[in-house]
Order: structure tokens, then C-alpha cells, then sequence
């Protein structure tokens, strides 16, 4: 790993090696699983030594200093390079954001929502503003804690812990684009959900990464996968004659699309079904540069 500077030659930093996995007989990958997303991160990603990333860690963001060194600075993009073979002979990192770990993320929410058989209005919007709400969605799930005995623990929602998850999980969410999750896998950018957790007793820094497993650190956020939906979310653009409509939406399901100008009386312009991911509507512009609000609702 030295063919680059500022490269992190912790071979067991959870950036970028899944917890634990010191050698190839280590893997502990899901067998007879019941159809659901509670599995995703076992599944091998195809990078070395890494399953499918539910962390919040960006690799290539980083850039902090070994152990304290001010001298031997750690800088993501080298390291990943190092790590995944993309390094041919120069410093040219076009390839390997490609296939950053975070990346993950949008894929995760992706494959969720295929393995996930509840319907979707079941699901819990991933912008949810409410605390209470969010509260009452991780209570009963489990997360790992290493406390004596480390076993896994139920959550409940009037615990100071999960108080604390559910405000990391906004914070996270206030830090977006727009304020908003465009992505159900945004979620995952909360650290607290899994390097950061409330349930880890983190006064011995070097007990967590001693015993707990990728799977164990990405207990929480799994479970989450398959109870969370992300929301239509629309743009506007503007002609000289014609408004272009866009909203989001789930492949596969049909949205109502409404317009509205005081955002109390609808009116109903039709139904769509999105195509990759996204409807597209052109409409007259309004007379006289009058408000027009625009919005959908999931029909099924």
C-alpha cells in the first residue's frame, strides 16, 4: 500500500473491510433467508474483503491522520485506489468513486424495495418530520450493544437511546439538499445508525471493532430498510408556454396527479405510472402567471 501517499494502511479500518473478516474464513454469509432486505449487508459487494455497505462512512471524504500523526495524513481516494486494484501506475482516481462503498446506499434502497412484500403505502416515510413517529417505528427492532453480556437488545421508543437515534436521523436529514432524504438509502448517512451507535459503549474504543461483526453494525439500519419508503418528490420548470412536471415515484405503482391553486381545493389531472423512477407532465403555463401548486398521491 505504499505506492501512493496518504495512504491508510489499517488493514481493519471498517471504511473500508467489513468487521472482523481477518482472513477468507472468516465470512459469515446468510443462508435459507426468508425474502426480505434484513440480509442485504452480507451480500458481497465485489470489492475486497467488503459486503454490501450500510454504514455511514465516506471513504472518500476522508481525511483525517493516523494515530494521532500529523505527519502520515489518511486520504480516502488513495487508500481506495490501493484497495480496490483501481491504481494502474498514476494518481488518476476516475475510477474509483465508481465503486465508493456509499454508493451502496442508493442501491440498498433500490433492492428494498423489490425484496419488500408489504404494500407500499405501508411503508414510513423516510422524511418523516414527526419524532414521535420515528420513535414508534424502531420501537421493538433490535441493535447490537457490546455492554457485558453483547448480545443483541429490543429498543423501545421512550428510551433515551433511541431519543437520541431518532434526533441523529433528523439532523442528518436537516444536512441534505433541500432538507429532505431524496433516496430512502439517505437514511444511512446517520452515523448513529451504525459507527456512532447509542447502544455501543464506546469508553474502550478498541471493544467495539473487537467484537462486533459487520452484521452486528448494521443490524439497526437493515431492519429500517424494510419498514421505509421514500416520498414523490416534484419540480417544476417553466417555459414560455408550458410548465414540464416532474415528479418522482416507485416503479411499478401508480400515483394520482393533482393541481391545486390555494393548496386547499384539487383538482384530479389524471394518473401515472413513473418510468424509471420518474413521471413526466407537460402542462399549459397558468393565464396571467397565476399559482399553480402541483402534487401526487400513491393510487396503489
Amino acid at each position: 500500500m505504499a505506492l501512493l501517499t496518504g495512504v491508510d494502511t489499517n488493514a481493519y479500518n471498517l471504511a473500508f473491510k467489513d468487521s472482523l473478516v481477518w482472513g477468507s474464513d472468516f465470512w459469515n454469509f446468510p443462508t435459507n433467508q426468508t425474502w426480505n432486505p434484513n440480509w442485504l449487508g452480507q451480500v458481497h459487494r465485489g470489492t475486497p474483503w467488503q459486503s454490501i455497505f450500510l454504514k455511514s462512512t465516506n471513504l472518500l471524504a476522508l481525511a483525517n491522520f493516523q494515530e494521532g500523526n500529523p505527519r502520515n495524513p489518511v486520504y480516502g481516494l488513495p487508500t481506495w485506489m490501493i484497495w480496490t486494484g483501481a491504481w494502474t501506475g498514476s494518481t488518476n482516481g476516475a475510477e474509483a468513486p465508481w465503486t465508493s462503498p456509499v454508493n451502496d446506499w442508493h442501491l440498498a434502497g433500490l433492492l428494498a424495495a423489490l425484496l419488500n412484500t408489504n404494500a407500499s403505502p405501508a411503508f414510513f416515510s423516510v422524511n418523516n418530520p414527526n419524532p414521535a413517529a420515528w420513535a414508534a417505528q424502531l420501537d421493538g427492532l433490535t441493535a447490537w450493544t457490546n455492554s457485558s453480556p453483547a448480545a443483541p437488545i429490543i429498543l423501545s421508543s421512550n428510551s433515551p437511546a433511541v431519543a437520541a437515534l431518532v434526533s441523529a436521523i433528523q439532523a442528518t436529514r436537516a444536512g441534505e439538499p433541500g432538507g429532505v432524504f431524496t433516496d430512502v438509502g439517505d437514511f444511512l448517512a446517520t452515523p448513529a445508525l451504525t459507527v456512532q451507535s447509542p447502544f455501543l459503549d464506546w469508553s474502550d474504543p478498541v471493544s467495539p471493532n473487537r467484537e462486533t461483526t459487520d452484521a452486528d453494525y448494521e443490524q439497526l439500519p437493515a431492519q429500517m430498510l424494510a419498514l421505509l419508503g421514500s416520498d414523490s418528490l416534484g419540480t417544476v420548470t417553466a417555459g414560455p408556454d408550458q410548465l414540464k412536471v416532474q415528479f418522482t415515484g416507485g416503479s411499478g405503482h401508480v400515483y394520482i396527479l393533482q393541481t391545486s391553486p390555494d393548496l386547499i381545493h384539487w383538482t384530479i389531472l389524471g394518473t401515472n405510472s413513473p418510468v424509471n423512477g420518474v413521471m413526466n407532465l407537460l402542462l399549459p403555463a397558468p393565464a396571467g402567471g397565476a399559482a399553480r401548486y402541483y402534487r401526487t398521491l400513491l393510487l396503489q
